[in-house]
């Protein structure tokens, strides 16, 4: 006769059937555990990790002609910098960062190689040139093994001016057909399409992409403000160029490279706004011209930090190489900033220089 409650013909589990299921629910429940400490161990990890804290990519942002104090995480409340000020959060901000130079090209060629101006060679925009014995940090990259490419928005950064060294692909300003070639420019949207391009042309090779805006620059062209000298226009520019930089970051997002690349965000220079009777830059080293922003966000960097040590611009190209741990330049004269980013950091006590000869040669 059956047992109350149990269908007639079904019997009960004998002790073997029960002891022989018993080692299958052990082991589901050894699977169950081991998924649920793998998935704590991925939560648990920071948000931008890799399985060493070394990066797989570089994308250098070059913000010219950028005050710091125009940017929201730098202070300013009214500012509409949403994408650099999620990079702030995201990432680490360094909040006194001196640039070596009031100039596009002795600046940025200080950013790729590390060196001051008068090391480097490259001095003054126009008739400068980035030395060809200098070390640029495209080099010390494509020697790695990463594919390397830049795509800059000024003709005085154009490849007759050196700093093309180290890139496999360069796409550079075609002269004014009329004027001064050297105002020649490309606006901001046009760049980040460009950018957009070349990341998915990198496909799954390591990358270093070098991304240089310039729509900051005099004169200030804002839809809204007709006046190509205000303040306000200048902050227009620097909000369309934040939008640019956006699609650059959306599109790196997409290609599944967000948490394993290095990004960093820097000014060349900043302007002078008719603070110190300077309305641009170039022949005065105030802060206004001098105090550049600086964003570094990816493995290793701490969120939410912010350094309020001085650093210098020439420190950018030995910290990026301290990340890949890979060897530094031998002539660099600035140093890795990765022991400003640890639990307890060190002061460096570095000390700022920067040089300027347009007012000496000019008047």
């Amino acid at each position: 006769m059956s047992e109350p409650g149990r269908p007639a013909g079904q019997r009960e589990p004998t002790a073997a059937v029960a002891n022989a299921r018993r080692p299958r629910r052990l082991v589901l429940l050894a699977l169950v555990g081991v998924a649920v400490l793998i998935a704590f161990g991925v939560l648990a990890r920071p948000l931008w990790s890799t399985r060493d804290n070394r990066p797989r990519n570089v994308l250098l942002f070059t913000l010219d002609t950028t005050r710091a104090d125009y940017l929201g995480c730098y202070g300013r409340a009214t500012a509409q910098t949403p994408n650099l000020d999620r990079l702030a959060r995201e990432g680490t901000l360094f909040a006194r960062c001196a640039s070596a130079s009031p100039l596009t090209l002795p600046s940025h060629s200080s950013i790729l190689t590390g060196e001051y101006p008068y090391a480097h060679g490259a001095r003054q925009n126009g008739t400068g040139r980035l030395a060809a014995g200098a070390v640029t940090l495209a080099e010390a990259l494509k020697q790695a093994g990463f594919t390397t490419q830049a795509t800059v928005a000024a003709f005085v950064l154009n490849r007759q001016f050196g700093t093309d060294q180290g890139f496999d692909v360069y796409n550079d300003v075609v002269p004014a057909a009329v004027g001064n070639p050297l105002n020649a420019e490309r606006k901001g949207d046009e760049i980040a399409r460009d950018a957009v391009e070349l990341l998915q042309s990198v496909k799954d090779r390591p990358f270093f992409l070098w991304v240089h805006f310039y729509d900051p620059h005099f004169p200030y062209e804002s839809p809204r403000i007709p006046d190509q000298r205000s303040p306000n226009a200048y902050a227009d520019e620097i909000a369309f160029m934040d939008t640019q930089i956006g699609v650059v970051l959306d599109q790196l997002r997409a290609l599944g490279h967000e948490q394993d690349t290095l990004v960093i965000a820097v000014g060349d220079h900043g302007e002078g706004l008719g603070q110190h009777d300077e309305l641009m830059h170039g022949y005065l080293l105030y802060d206004t011209t001098i105090h550049v922003p600086f964003l570094v966000r990816g493995p290793g960097v701490p969120a939410g930090r912010t350094v309020t040590a001085q650093v210098r611009t020439i420190d950018i190209a030995p910290t990026i190489l301290a990340a890949l741990k890979l060897p530094a330049m031998e002539r660099a004269q600035g140093v890795s900033l990765w022991p400003l980013l640890v639990p307890t950091p060190a002061d460096l006590q570095l000390t700022g220089y920067s040089e300027t000869f347009d007012a000496q040669i000019e008047y």
